[in-house]
């Protein structure tokens, strides 16, 4: 059977049945070509938001991710696949930039590299982290920039920027050789202050010895987080990254399952539109740095000006064309959270608090050798914690060494007992020596404080050692009342003698 001897619907001629086959064909190529653009895609784009600019004139910056069916970053976007909305309202004109990654970009990214050098990461991932920088540097394009930062608290320069700020140059360059120099020198010390390194982090992109050039711009920071002897306060640490609109990225190295440790290092990122990677070995130490890397040269950027002022939740959506929706909520404030209160006292932990709009809660005591009486051993909630107006903070207070029992050293040889009472943490005071017919010489005859009484740790027990039986003071024997008489009269006959 032909066409033309039978038509399926009556009153159609044979050239519109053409035309209408045409059209099919056309409408099927034409969806067979969006979906390989959707496919091509894919509906996975992220988004991370920098909104808590100060001051609230300054532009919210949307970084934009669109990646396909294998993760892969897409490219030759431009503004018109972009719709941006900001709590359901359509943005008329946000500024679009490209990726630095992208082809004709004029954007660059300009990275600090922040690397703890305590013991507790060096024992540990040392090897590994110094090799993920490296590979990260060697990723990098000619024209965008780095520097190299390094902390612990006991080295003499603390946290210090060991390679100030240069463009990346060749693969041999002098610049990049410069960097990879930094990264492998040695740094010792001890204790961590990571507060620390993310001002001298800040101050580094606040004056640079170069100038910077427009785009991402970013700390990272490995670290597991073990904050104990910063002088910076964690809000400060965080406003001036929030204020210098640079973002910090986490990267977990060690053992940082503290509280005290997943705080620092999810909330640096979650405030400063970063985030967190927590890595267990050197293969995912090493990927972090990869997907950091990816992230901040293939992210296409949304910037505007908002008249937002308040500190609500804000919502931000944006659709790229082909694809579902993405959203990010963001607050135009800054969150405050709880202070690292240890080594305060109480006066100064109250003016700590009040700056975040907290007080302090229950006070106990507990012995300590080491803190000055009246100190903060502990708080709770701990540092980094979000604070909450009003609320309390509870502390726990050094009440000083604590009591021990004088050991009873009576009778013990003076080496014995000067064991025994450093045994216990006290210390020998003042020893002085005493005849004594009851007490073998070199041996203690009495102690202050007595045996079994409570003294401070540290504190002086003063002992009496023996010196032997009194010695005496004629030829030989003991002297007693008829020898000394005995003695009186021949003294008394020969004076008498040597007169006559």
């Amino acid at each position: 059977m032909t066409l033309g001897t039978s038509l399926p619907i009556s009153g159609w001629s044979k050239s519109s049945i053409a035309t209408q086959a045409l059209l099919r064909w056309s409408l099927l190529v034409i969806g067979l070509v969006a979906l390989l653009f959707v496919q091509s895609v894919r509906a996975d784009v992220a988004i991370r938001v920098q909104a808590q600019a100060q001051p609230v004139t300054d532009p919210i910056q949307a970084f934009v991710t669109v990646t396909d069916a294998s993760g892969n970053p897409v490219g030759g976007l431009d503004a018109a696949d972009f719709t941006v909305k900001l709590d359901t309202k359509v943005l008329s004109s946000p500024t679009f930039s490209l990726p630095p990654a992208a082809p004709g970009s004029t954007q660059h990214v300009s990275i600090v590299f922040a690397m703890d050098y305590s013991p507790s990461v060096v024992d540990t991932s040392l090897a590994a982290m110094q090799e993920a920088v490296i590979t990260f540097i060697n990723s990098m394009k000619v024209g965008d920039y780095a520097a190299i930062v390094k902390f612990n608290k006991t080295n003499p320069n603390k946290a210090s920027v060991v390679q100030q700020f240069v463009q990346i140059d060749g693969v041999s360059g002098p610049n990049r050789t410069a960097l990879i120099a930094a990264v492998n020198s040695d740094y010792p010390g001890r204790e961590s202050n990571v507060l620390d390194a993310v001002l001298v982090s800040v101050d580094a992109f606040n004056s640079p010895a170069v100038t910077l050039p427009s785009g991402p711009r970013a700390i990272v920071l490995v670290s597991d987080g073990a904050e104990n002897s910063s002088s910076a306060n964690f809000n400060t640490a965080l406003q001036s990254a929030i204020d210098a609109n640079v973002s910090i990225f986490t990267v977990g190295v060690g053992d940082f399952t503290s509280t005290t440790s997943q705080r620092i290092l999810n909330n640096l990122p979650t405030e400063t539109g970063g985030d967190f990677y927590p890595t267990s070995d050197a293969a995912t130490i090493a990927g972090a740095y990869v997907q950091i890397s990816q992230l901040l040269n293939n992210e296409y950027l949304l910037a505007f000006v908002s008249d937002i002022a308040d500190c609500n939740t804000h919502t931000l959506e944006v659709q790229v064309t082909g694809q579902a929706a993405a959203t990010a909520n963001f607050t135009r404030c800054t969150t405050l959270f709880v202070p690292d209160l240890g080594g305060m006292t109480v006066a100064e932990a109250t003016t700590a608090l009040a700056y975040v709009g907290m007080i302090v809660g229950t006070q106990t005591q507990q012995p300590n050798q080491f803190a000055p009486v009246g100190t903060v051993l502990s708080q709770s909630p701990s540092l980094g914690a979000v604070a909450t107006s009003g609320g309390k903070v509870n502390l726990v207070l050094s009440s000083g060494p604590a009591p021990v029992a004088v050991p009873n050293v009576v009778g013990m040889t003076e080496a014995a007992a000067r064991t025994a009472i450093t045994g216990a943490g006290l210390k020998v005071g003042t020893v002085t020596r005493q005849t004594s017919t009851g007490v073998t010489s070199g041996n203690v005859i009495s102690q202050t404080p007595a045996g079994a009484t409570q003294a401070l740790t540290g504190s002086s027990v003063d002992l009496v050692i023996s010196s032997g039986a009194p010695k005496s003071s004629g030829g030989g024997g003991a002297t007693g009342p008829l020898e000394v008489l005995a003695g009186l009269l021949l003294a008394s006959f020969l004076r008498r003698r040597r007169s006559a």
